[in-house]
């Protein structure tokens, strides 16, 4: 699944999947301290949303924080 978070193109090995929620984006990023609200594709979206939000392969992302690649 590739997504661009705050304006890097990344490459997340989550198996076969082409989608995922916020939240569960959030934590495979290690973000430590949850956005109160983030950009998806230009659009807001508000922390009670995270879970129910779908990211696509292809979306973009912006926050305040900087999230890391997880380790593989």
């Amino acid at each position: 699944m590739n997504i661009t978070v705050n304006g890097r193109l990344l490459d997340m090995n989550i198996g076969c999947r082409t989608f995922t929620s916020v939240s569960k984006l959030l934590d495979l990023l290690k973000v430590d301290e949850l956005p109160s609200s983030i950009g998806l594709n230009g659009r807001p979206i508000g922390r009670l949303d995270y879970a129910a939000t779908t990211v696509n392969s292809g979306d973009k992302l912006d926050f305040p924080s900087s999230p890391q690649k997880p380790e593989q």
